[in-house]
C-alpha cells in the first residue's frame, strides 16, 4: 500500500540505552511535527515494565510496529525510538517502510560508556534499563551494515546541533 501523503516517512532512532535517544527522538518529533514512538513508553502501557523476555519483547516490538504501519498508511510520518540492537527488529521496519512506499531514515544515538553510566543511574521516565543492561546490550549489539546512517554523539553536540544534523540529513537542502 502506498502512502496517501507524500510526507509519510518513517525515522528509526536506535542505539544503546542511556545514549540520548529518546530526548532526541521527541525534539525531532516536535521540529518534523509527526509521531513519536517509543519501546519503552510501549511498553509500560501494554503492562509489560520489568518484563525482557523475548515474548514481551516481541509483544512491544509488535505493537510499536503495527502502530507505525498504522501511522504510515495513513500518509504521517512516524520516529520510532528503541534499542533495535538486533538484525530481525530492524529488518521488519524496513520491510515496512518498503511495503508502505515510505522513506527510510536510520540515526544512531551514542554516547561514551562514562556519559550513558551516569545517565542510567538517573531517573528516566519509562526506562527502566541500568548500567548492567547498558552493557549486555552493547555485548550483543549488531551493528547496522549497508544502510545509510546519521551517527550522532550526544555527549559531544547540543540537543540543538543534533536536530539540524538530523534534519539535514533527512531533508537535505536543495543544491545552489
Amino acid at each position: 500500500m502506498s502512502p496517501t501523503n507524500v510526507n509519510a516517512l518513517l525515522v528509526i532512532v536506535f542505539g544503546l540505552p542511556g545514549a540520548g535517544k529518546s530526548t532526541f527522538a521527541q525534539a525531532l518529533a516536535a521540529q518534523l511535527d509527526i509521531t513519536h514512538l517509543n519501546t519503552d513508553q510501549i511498553r509500560f502501557q501494554l503492562g509489560l515494565s520489568g518484563r525482557y523476555d523475548k515474548e514481551s519483547k516481541e509483544k512491544v516490538y509488535g505493537e510499536v510496529y503495527a502502530s507505525a504501519r498504522r501511522l504510515l498508511e495513513q500518509g504521517s510520518g512516524v520516529i520510532v525510538d528503541g534499542t533495535f540492537y538486533k538484525k530481525l527488529l530492524r529488518n521488519k521496519f524496513k520491510a515496512l517502510a518498503v511495503e508502505t512506499g515510505c522513506p527510510l531514515y536510520w540515526i544512531e544515538i551514542r554516547a561514551n560508556a562514562q556519559t550513558i553510566e551516569y545517565r542510567v543511574n538517573q531517573p528516566r521516565p519509562f526506562s527502566e534499563a541500568n548500567f548492567p543492561v547498558y552493557e549486555m546490550i552493547r555485548n550483543h549489539f549488531e551493528p547496522l551494515e549497508d544502510e545509510p546512517c546519521l551517527a550522532l554523539w550526544s555527549d559531544i553536540l547540543t540537543l540543538e546541533e543534533m536536530v539540524a544534523e538530523a534534519k539535514q540529513f533527512i531533508i537535505p537542502s536543495p543544491a545552489n
